[in-house]
């Protein structure tokens, strides 16, 4: 751990900077893609039941 901190005093404010932005951007992108992970069966589930109940209601209709 002293390596680290001592790495991460050595490195100029700009560099601390773009590690900090990368971070929040992946961070940002993880949570993300975890919230589309857990609600694209149900988007699909969803998609799927319109597009059959506009099917069966145009067959219904003729």
């Amino acid at each position: 751990m002293e390596q680290l901190t001592k790495s991460w005093n050595e490195l100029s404010e700009d560099n601390q900077l773009l590690i900090k932005k990368c971070s929040a951007a992946g961070l940002g992108l993880y949570i993300i893609l975890l919230a589309v992970h857990d609600l694209l069966p149900y988007l699909l589930i969803a998609a799927s039941g319109l597009f059959l109940f506009k099917l069966t209601r145009e067959k219904l209709e003729n």
